[in-house]
């Protein structure tokens, strides 16, 4: 058996790296641009009327799909965005129109970049009404954000206890710990801690 640099292979002038071409040779190779009465499908160039027109290599579907997806996050962000400004504002009646709109497509538990829900915003602000509304639309009671924070966090960090309490009631999981391993009735970071 003969290995790839065995004498036998060298001494016939086998050259594994260049496959038997020169090592320097030089190759013709076509290009890239062509008539379109030589391409068969003439919907991939950019512009048909050119004579020598380039080949358009882009997926136009998969960069409308994509498009599409992106419109539609943008939306939704946009959504959210507007209903965190009513939420701030104890909006009550905003809130509830917006998410009765027949075309509302926006999850409860949409997070915002931090992975803040609007039911983490209304605990932020201490919006009772609004946090109700969100669970009655079946928002996640025990999710957190990218630093650990729940809505119980939240709540009990800015002075809010009688929210924290009946998000308690509602089975609100109390012993969850954020990023820096407090609980919600130890505060929202150790700034708080070490002002006790």
């Amino acid at each position: 058996m003969l290995t790839p640099l065995s004498p036998a292979r060298l001494a016939i002038g086998f050259d594994p790296w260049s496959a038997g071409k020169e090592p320097l040779s030089t190759e013709f190779i076509t290009s890239l641009t062509t008539a379109a009465a030589t391409v068969k499908d003439e919907s991939i160039f950019e512009n048909k009327e050119s004579e020598g027109a380039f080949i358009n290599l882009m997926d136009k579907k998969g960069v409308e799909a994509q498009q599409e997806i992106a419109a539609q996050e943008n939306k939704m962000a946009q959504d959210f965005a507007e209903l965190c400004s009513y939420v701030r504002h104890g909006k009550y009646r905003e809130v509830e129109e917006k998410m009765n709109e027949p075309d509302w497509t926006l999850p409860i538990d949409y997070p915002d970049i931090v992975g803040n829900t609007l039911l983490m915003v209304a605990c932020q602000n201490g919006n009772k009404r609004i946090a109700k509304l969100c669970l009655r639309r079946g928002a996640e009671l025990n999710k957190q954000n990218i630093n650990g924070q729940s809505c119980l966090h939240y709540s009990f960090g800015y002075g809010f206890e009688d929210l924290g309490e009946y998000l308690i009631d509602k089975g609100a999981d109390d012993s969850l710990k954020n990023a820096d391993n407090l609980t919600c009735y130890e505060g929202l970071n150790m700034m708080d801690v070490s002002g006790i």
